[in-house]
């Protein structure tokens, strides 16, 4: 076995170290299979230690060490085998946690874009970044990106076509620190606060990408499935190609649609997620509890438990962020300054009981934030100021 991958799963890896064996299991394809085989035989492992049962536990994952240090040259598949209704019940409800999705087989592809977005988490940026590989990207300086990618893979960033090199005038500047002979399987874009990317995907989805989010997805979809990781809040339209679902993957559970329009609020920060349906259908899943199935104009809350209640709301209103507007339906003041910190990029800080005033309207997002700071202020028994560094604070009057 390989000795780097030994040390992975021992906890003896530094951080680079880690960042440089990922970089070998995207482009080796029999390491990717042995990491995915060594994953899913110690979530094997962990099962059975919850359920008391050690000695199986280190004996199956011994076994599986055993069974890929003798592997010849002529390598064989095969598929992990679950002994007991036990383990086999148990297995839905780990794997949700250390793979994003809960519905487990035998998928290496999806393993493979769950293992991408986990590892490769880009550290906190001022630009705009679109991640070719772990080790190249372009930075675009400026409040707003657009990137587009042809249905062969090539890429478009703000109307320039990538290559060896990228023109200055455009406002973008490529980091390059490696060269690799093969192109990885996944992109990544990473949209800090107070930005905002819309991104076309190779079969011609559109993706608007709001601020403080991350979306990682391949140049080209292959296979019977078309799957995204998305971070962060995003409004979808989804190409239609009833052959191939569209499945959009977040640290909690899945959408999985044919073609259509919703919007993703999935922020990890966050204690639940939200997804609100304009036109088509989607299902919910998360790998533990029966899939929600939502219609037009509903929105699913998601907690960290599953699907907590489906509501009939305005679907409009809850993607009108795209266009500068955010509609307040009687939401705390805290939570819509949450929201106002990740468009302007900035940070405020607001007093218990400040926060706890109900807002209504709608926000125009493109005016400066301190006269919609003065509006809110005229509209609720609050008043704000700004320290020397650039921090907003909001109590009572």
């Amino acid at each position: 076995m390989d000795e780097q991958l030994k040390k992975y799963f021992s906890g003896e890896l530094s951080t680079e170290e880690k960042r440089i064996l990922f970089n070998r299991i995207q482009s080796e394809p029999d390491l990717k299979r042995d990491f995915v085989r060594l994953q899913n035989a110690e979530a094997i492992s962990h099962l059975a230690e919850q359920d008391g049962d050690n000695e199986w536990a280190s004996a199956k994952l011994n076994e599986w060490q055993e069974r890929l240090r003798k592997k010849n040259a002529k390598r064989r598949n095969f598929r992990i085998r679950l002994f007991g209704s036990v383990a086999a019940v148990l297995l839905l409800l780990v794997l949700p946690f250390s793979w994003y999705y809960g519905q487990w087989q035998n998928d290496e592809d999806k393993n493979s874009l769950a293992l991408y977005a986990q590892q490769f988490v880009p550290q906190d940026a001022q630009q705009i970044k679109v991640f070719l590989s772990p080790t190249e990207e372009v930075s675009v300086n400026a409040n707003k990106a657009s990137v587009s990618y042809s249905s062969h893979g090539s890429v478009s960033i703000n109307n320039q076509n990538y290559g060896n090199a990228v023109s200055d005038t455009a406002g973008l500047h490529m980091a390059q620190t490696l060269k690799e002979k093969e192109e990885p399987a996944y992109n990544q874009i990473v949209v800090p606060k107070g930005k905002f990317t819309n991104l076309r995907l190779s079969d011609g989805t559109l993706i608007y990408i709001n601020s403080a989010s991350r979306v990682v997805y391949p140049k080209v979809f292959h296979g019977n499935r078309r799957q995204i990781y998305i971070e962060g809040e995003a409004y979808l339209e989804v190409a239609k190609d009833k052959h191939k679902p569209f499945i959009v993957q977040t640290s909690t559970f899945e959408v999985e649609v044919l073609g259509t329009s919703f919007n993703v609020n999935a922020y990890k920060e966050d204690t639940h997620s939200e997804v609100v349906l304009l036109e088509g259908s989607v299902r919910l899943s998360d790998g533990v509890h029966p899939a929600t199935m939502l219609k037009p104009d509903q929105m699913a809350v998601v907690n960290a438990h599953g699907v907590e209640r489906v509501r009939q709301v305005n679907a409009s209103d809850y993607v009108s962020w795209k266009d500068g507007l955010l509609p307040l339906h009687s939401e705390e003041l805290s939570s819509v300054c949450k929201r106002l910190e990740r468009f302007y990029g900035c940070r405020i800080s607001i007093s218990p009981s400040a926060g706890c005033y109900r807002m209504r309207g709608k926000i125009d997002l493109y005016q400066p934030l301190d006269e919609l700071l003065r509006l809110i202020s005229i509209t609720a028994p609050v008043q704000w100021h700004k320290n020397n560094d650039g921090i907003y604070f909001i109590e009572n009057k």
